[in-house]
């Protein structure tokens, strides 16, 4: 544990952080995400929140991508939205537009609404929900420490029950025309999200999607690949070169996982 401590940027800070996450105390303090768009987030006994705090999590390439395929009206879907972050950051690069955040676990649903309160945005819309392929309620598994790490419980791993909702249910509900940025962190449920969207994946023109581990939901990566390049998408990797953000055409799928990848409209 020592070892780990000074692996870290900040220690001291380190140290703190684990007291605090741990013993599930929010702090009274604002913490600065990005000092570009002005987003911030309340110190909460989240892991995102830490994350920030010792300096765990630079968002650059997040950043970068959401500035160059989000405009000022876009539509943006932010599908495990966490603590909102990402969610308050479309939503300044769309002030004419409109932000859905779609969170699963309740603790953290409310810190998102908090945090949307505290950035002063007004065009953003959470939802309290896991996005899935099936209506109802769904087994979910909150980890105690890592609310990055919560997902849709399989066989009997839950610890909570949450609503859950179908994207072209949704979409059709809310009236949403197209989708123009679609960002996905689900751990590894992916897919379930894509099988859910039917042809609201016709309507929409870019997706930022977490390639990880499909191990937990029994399919492999290339099912997603080919279902959305059956409907016109190029996977793409992004990346920042000297602080410049550029696209590459995804190849190769044996030694990517944990990466980030984009699906553009071709």
């Amino acid at each position: 544990m020592i070892s780990r401590i000074f692996s870290e940027k900040h220690p001291l800070r380190f140290v703190v952080s684990r007291i605090f996450l741990y013993s599930g105390i929010d702090l009274p303090f604002v913490l600065t995400f990005s000092r570009f768009l002005n987003v911030r987030t309340y110190f909460h006994a989240s892991s995102a929140a830490h994350k920030i705090f010792i300096g765990k999590y630079v968002p650059d390439l997040d950043i970068a991508v959401f500035k160059k395929y989000i405009q000022t009206d876009s539509t943006v879907f932010d599908v495990g939205a966490n603590i909102g972050m990402f969610s308050a950051v479309a939503a300044r690069l769309a002030p004419q537009g409109v932000v859905y955040a779609f969170e699963a676990t309740a603790k953290t649903f409310n810190y998102l609404t908090e945090n949307l309160r505290l950035n002063k945005v007004q065009n953003v819309y959470p939802v309290f929900a896991a996005v899935c392929n099936v209506t109802g309620f769904v087994s979910f598994f909150e980890h105690e420490q890592s609310h990055e790490q919560n997902y849709i419980a399989t066989k009997d791993a839950g610890t909570s029950t949450v609503p859950a909702l179908q994207m072209k249910k949704f979409a059709d509900m809310a009236n949403v025309q197209n989708i123009d940025f679609l960002k996905i962190d689900v751990e590894g449920a992916e897919l379930s999200v894509f099988e859910s969207m039917g042809d609201v994946l016709d309507k929409t023109a870019v997706i930022y999607f977490e390639y990880t581990n499909s191990a937990r939901y029994q399919y492999e990566p290339e099912e997603i690949f080919r279902l959305l390049k059956s409907y016109g998408f190029s996977i793409m990797i992004p990346e920042l070169v000297g602080g410049d953000l550029q696209v590459t055409p995804y190849t190769d799928s044996s030694n990517n996982a944990g990466l980030n990848l984009l699906a553009i409209k071709s």
